[in-house]
């Protein structure tokens, strides 16, 4: 049977429902928080609000047909900002990510523990806090604080340096085994003045593998078409889950700590109806009502996947606006700088290959924090020329022209 404490199924793996979704309409915020949901539950804990916020950032990603996101990777991230912010900004990202922060303080790193990792079922979590060093003090109570809760490293960074984007996607390269070897350019770091990632880093083989050999088939798409792919057999399983019109599986990896999970909704269902009432208590319980199959045959698409998103839009309909706000945004008990604080992106990138020996899965969420300018607007006095004018070259000594010209006609 599954180990409860396994509860990171939820939370990694029940994005892969997604595949061959159609097209949605724009998604609804939610009428209720993560908070408000976990806080009525008999026993709240960590793994039941990562679940339930899984399920809502599943549904507010259908934009894309076939995804794979990471609410847990999302939630520590959040927990590293939630540790900077006050007021009502604080309020929004507890709602989201399902406790207030000061059960979060015992809660995260407790089911972080609760979840082992061995040579062939591997987990891990890393947490960095990347720093502007010129123009920025790092608050030194939330520098304490996130490296002894959550062993955060905190790096002091010049952003705006050559070579700075390569230093940060090398420290993500590693952390995630190198399944996602890219996060950010120079570009998108130049103007910032922290920059909170999370990453994990997933690789675990099948306890039962499928055959070696795998057979084509066809792939039936949301749209109808079919398509060829190539398709894993196994009949040595023995978890099937038959409910309510779900049917699938539950595949143990090795060490019997971590399981794959695939859910087939009834049949003439589209995956957004089956998806749009479903909490992660149902989640939960759905997996959980797996039973023995002595005659279990698994037909399996292998699958590669890497995906990224930006998540600034799904957070506001989950009910975070305020850390978006360069004027609103309660964050400076992450440290001081010229202006107020707030976050400009957050960028989600994930990585799953299946095959038949077993699964290699990553995420990575950053959290890329600005601030304000110091100084008023500046008011410009402008020059167009989009007339004739008169240009030359001069010696700045005696301002003589040495060449001097005009335009009186351009383009085509």
């Amino acid at each position: 049977m599954i180990n409860p404490a396994s509860a990171v199924s939820a939370a990694l793996l029940a994005a892969l429902l997604a595949v061959g979704a159609h097209l949605p309409p724009p998604p609804a915020p939610d009428t209720t928080t993560v908070k408000e949901v976990i806080d009525v539950m008999e026993t709240p804990t960590y793994a039941a609000a990562t679940a339930e916020l899984s399920l809502r950032l599943l549904r507010l990603t259908a934009d894309d047909p076939t995804r794979m996101v990471s609410a847990l990777s999302l939630s520590e991230a959040l927990t590293l900002l939630a540790e900077g912010a006050s007021g009502q900004t604080l309020e929004e990202l507890e709602g989201t990510i399902g406790m207030s922060i000061e059960d979060l303080r015992d809660a995260l790193p407790a089911y972080l523990e609760s979840l082992p990792s061995t040579e062939k079922a591997a987990f891990r979590s890393a947490n960095s806090v990347w720093a502007e060093e010129n123009g920025f003090v790092l608050d030194e109570s939330y520098a304490q604080r996130i490296r002894d809760r959550y062993a955060a490293e905190i790096v002091p960074i010049s952003f705006a340096a050559p070579g700075a984007a390569a230093r940060i996607n090398g420290w993500v390269s590693d952390a995630t085994d190198g399944m996602i070897p890219k996060l950010v350019d120079d570009d998108s770091v130049r103007s910032l003045t922290m920059l909170l990632v999370n990453a994990l880093c997933f690789d675990a083989k099948w306890e039962r593998p499928f055959d070696a050999t795998t057979v084509p088939g066809d792939f039936y798409c949301a749209d109808g078409t079919a398509k060829k792919v190539d398709y894993m057999i196994s009949k040595s399983d023995r978890q099937l889950i038959d409910s309510n019109g779900t049917l699938g599986f539950v595949k143990p990896y090795v060490g019997g700590s971590y399981s794959f999970v695939a859910l087939l909704p009834p049949e003439g269902t589209s995956l957004d109806d089956y998806l749009a009432e479903m909490s992660g208590e149902d989640f939960v319980a759905l997996v959980k009502s797996a039973e023995a199959c002595d005659q279990l045959r698994i037909r399996m698409p292998r699958f590669k996947l890497d995906y990224s998103i930006k998540l600034n839009e799904t957070l506001q309909a989950l009910g975070v606006n305020r850390i978006f706000s360069p004027a609103d945004a309660e964050l400076n008990g992450l440290g001081k700088a010229g202006g107020n604080l707030y976050v400009d992106t957050v960028l989600q990138k994930t990585h799953i290959d299946v095959d038949t020996e077993g699964t290699r899965a990553a995420a990575v969420t950053a959290i890329m924090v600005k601030a304000t300018s110091a100084r008023p607007p500046m008011e410009y006095r402008e020059v167009n020329l989009d007339r004739p004018f008169v240009y030359a070259i001069i010696d700045n000594a005696t301002a003589t022209p040495l060449f001097i010209g005009t335009i009186a006609e351009l383009g085509k």
